[in-house]
């Protein structure tokens, strides 16, 4: 759920420009990166991830227009996301392009200037652990330099391991 969403994510709020980004795309960004990492080994037809427009409003708690509206300029705008609406009953599929997430449009679009540095490079760490993970193949060992792999890697963030070098608070993931 949303509370879930930003309570593990609060102190990262004060990170965005909220003066040019709304509270929704904000919203909406987090919980597209939270279902690119669950969905992680569900890929379908190159998207990561597929979910009805219902069940997106009430985990975000972002009303179906506006969440439209926000879709739409991530999709149009910046063009972090693909999406495709498939399937009986409809459903929308999602692909994020971390080429754009990286990009200093985006970055300059989404955080305050005295942030932007630090999650420009994080958003490359994150970014090149999920290369990683799209391509592992069955039989060939893909690791992390220090011989962790992806899936190893996030189980020890999530139980509060801090990977980053300058421990700065909040992180964009």
């Amino acid at each position: 759920m949303i509370k879930d969403l930003l309570s593990t994510n609060s102190l990262m709020l004060q990170q965005y420009n909220f003066p040019f980004i709304e509270l929704e795309t904000v919203i909406f960004f987090e919980w597209l990166i939270v279902k690119k990492y669950s969905f992680r080994k569900k890929k379908i037809d190159n998207y990561d991830f597929f979910y009805s427009s219902k069940r997106a409003t009430n985990e975000t708690g972002i009303k179906r227009r506006k969440l439209e509206k926000v879709i739409s300029i991530l999709r149009e705008d910046f063009e972090i996301i693909q999406t495709k609406i498939d399937g009986n009953p409809k459903v929308t599929h999602f692909a994020l392009n971390f080429e754009n997430i990286v990009s200093r449009e985006f970055i300059k679009y989404l955080y305050k200037e005295q942030y932007r540095i630090s999650a420009f490079k994080e958003w490359q760490n994150f970014k090149r652990l999920i290369e990683l993970n799209d391509s592992h193949k069955p039989g060939i060992n893909h690791s992390l330099p220090n011989t962790e792999s992806f899936d190893e890697f996030m189980d020890n963030f999530q139980d509060g391991e801090d990977y980053r070098p300058n421990n700065d608070i909040g992180t964009p993931f």
